[in-house]
Order: C-alpha cells, then structure tokens, then sequence
C-alpha cells in the first residue's frame, strides 16, 4: 500500500512515477539516482521500500493480539506506523541520500504510513484463519539426539 500511495502522490504532484523509488536507491547508487531514469536504479529502490515496510509489517504483526481484537489491533497498528514515521523523517531518509528527505515529506509520506497501519488491523485476523487451517505456528523442539 505504501508503494501504490508513493507512485499515487507522485503522480499528482507532477513529477516522474518512479522519482521516490530511485531516491530510495541511494544507498546502492549514490547521486547517480538523479540521472537514472526508469532502470534497475528503480526497481532496487522500490525493493529496498518493500523490505522495510514488510519487516516493519512483520514487527507490527507479532504484535498483534490474537485472537483479534480490533481496537488494540487498530491502535497497535496505528501506532506502529506513527512511531514509524517520526524515525524514518528523523533518521530513516537521511540514510538512504542526504536529499532524500527533500523527496519523502511528512506530507507525501504520513498519508502513507497511516494507511499501512490500518491495514495492520486485518493481520490479527489472517493470522487466526491459518491457525485454524494450519494449527498452531510453533518452533518445534530441539532433536536431543543432535
């Protein structure tokens, strides 16, 4: 949802869809981001989004009360997402490029943050749909004879 919102938002701002994407490869490409264009420059950055935003899910997840319970699954979700969103405009852009926060606004990105945490609130219950499938997910024990 994160992704679909940044190509949204750029879109209506005017600006190339896959801008916010090459800045977020800048760990990888350094200022070559700005002249890239649609190329693997693009595809690295919307990876590296993706893997953020699903161990964020993942974190956010394990949280999550099972079985569900929809308000602390909202607020869970919710504030997950806040409090990921005041250290990704503190901390998290500025380590991607020095002008990545330019790029990712609190303006372009809180829309984008609130919506993955709402869409936190349905974990809870895809969890309890493969533990009823599944049973119960648990590490097995350890062989003693190992």
């Amino acid at each position: 949802m994160v992704l679909l919102w940044i190509v949204f938002q750029t879109r209506l701002s005017g600006s190339l869809w896959w801008a916010k994407f090459n800045v977020a490869a800048g760990p990888f490409f350094g200022d070559r981001i700005f002249t890239a264009g649609l190329s693997r420059v693009t595809l690295v950055g919307a990876s590296l989004l993706f893997l953020v935003y699903t161990c964020l899910g993942a974190v956010l997840g394990r949280l999550t009360p099972v079985p569900p319970r929809w308000p602390r699954s909202l607020t869970v979700g919710l504030a997950g997402a806040l409090v990921f969103h005041i250290l990704a405009q503190r901390w998290g852009w500025p380590l991607l490029h020095p002008f990545a926060p330019t790029w990712f606004t609190p303006q372009t990105m809180l829309p984008a943050h609130l919506l993955f945490g709402l869409a936190m609130v349905r974990l809870g219950r895809r969890y309890l749909t493969l533990m009823t499938t599944f049973g119960p997910l648990s590490i097995p024990p350890p062989d003693p004879l190992k």
